[in-house]
């Protein structure tokens, strides 16, 4: 009885042993299996940040050299149908900003909102919204292009895009994307000192 009892204590305890060491590898491939899918994702979005990147300096470069290449006056409207022309404000800096409704044109006007009134006297805003989108509108002269003539005059697809021209209309600098208020900051810092 007693050879008995201790063969199945034996018995127990190899099962509990076996069963904690199944667990134990188990527990050790999951930790590998999801460090190496960590891993992998963190890679995959690396990659994609970089292309996004890559895209957005092929974009900006595009549109740099198409606003250049078409260069031309252009008249937009504000609410009221009152009209402006890019060519009202020569030997001025200027920052032109086409908006749409998406999130992060949103973002750029709330972020010009906040910086509009330290540069207002220096620096002429023209804020494009395309076709019919009202953009809720602060303190901010904002103009239309319902019928996106000028977007597509200057082959602009995706929004927002800032063009920042200095005193002699010529651009100093282009951005597809929303910029940080700080990097907006800087853009006009420069531009209303330099230009």
């Amino acid at each position: 009885m007693k050879n008995k009892k201790s063969i199945y204590f034996l018995i127990f305890a190899i099962i509990i042993f076996i069963v904690m060491l199944l667990f134990f590898i188990y527990v050790q491939f999951f930790e590998e299996t999801k460090n190496s899918f960590e891993k992998v994702e963190k890679q995959e979005i690396e990659v994609m940040n970089k292309m996004r990147e890559e895209n957005i300096e092929e974009e900006n470069k595009s549109i740099t050299k198409d606003f250049e290449a078409n260069y031309m006056d252009f008249m937009v409207f504000d609410k009221s149908g009152n009209s402006i022309r890019l060519s009202d404000y020569k030997d001025s800096p200027i920052m032109i900003v086409f908006l749409d409704d998406n999130e992060e044109s949103k973002e750029f006007f709330k972020n010009i909102n906040e910086v509009y009134d330290n540069y207002k006297n220096i620096i002429n805003f023209i804020l494009i919204t395309v076709g019919e989108n009202e953009i809720e509108n602060r303190n901010i002269p904002v103009y239309f292009d319902k019928e996106k003539e000028v977007v597509k005059e200057y082959n602009i697809t995706e929004f927002p895009v800032m063009i920042c021209l200095n005193r002699q209309n010529e651009i100093f600098n282009s951005k597809v994307g929303c910029p940080s208020k700080d990097a907006l900051e800087a853009n006009l810092d420069i531009l209303s000192e330099n230009y």
